[in-house]
């Protein structure tokens, strides 16, 4: 018989376009349960949101990172490189089990191409390591 083979073909998460955001290192590690997403516009000048559900404390801190990383730290899987990150960790105020961070794409055509690695995290006593993590999120300008 005749196979027919279709291109690859990229899906727009959150309505953001092409690969805009895409989630990675799910299920990592029983540490790492809480979720992260993201949606909006991720073209320069544009907005986007960034959010966690499964809180449990009244806040997360984001890592926003050049680069991925699978390390084993915090008694779960960090996937956002802390030691490279682009801007200072950052504290995201958490209602309903949830944290919402807005932020905004420089008006710079340069950055086009650009992907930064998000990850989230709280203390947790009651994982072995003293924390919860997220999965992992990279965000590419479009």
């Amino acid at each position: 018989g005749n196979v027919s083979v279709s291109p690859a073909q990229t899906v727009a998460i959150g309505g953001g376009g092409p690969a805009a955001f895409m989630v990675y290192g799910t299920g990592a590690s029983p540490v790492n349960y809480m979720s992260i997403n993201g949606a909006g516009n991720t073209q320069p000048g544009g907005a986007f949101t960034i959010t966690t559900t499964g809180v449990t404390q009244a806040g997360v801190y984001l890592v926003i990172s050049l680069n991925q990383t699978n390390v084993a730290a915090f008694g779960g899987i960090m996937l956002a490189d802390y030691f490279s990150q682009i801007l200072p960790l950052t504290f995201v105020p958490a209602a309903g089990g949830s944290a919402i961070y807005n932020s905004n794409v420089p008006n710079n055509p340069g950055l086009v191409g650009l992907s930064v690695y998000m990850q989230t995290g709280i203390g947790d006593a009651s994982q072995p390591g003293g924390f919860g993590l997220s999965d992992g999120l990279k965000v590419t300008v479009l």
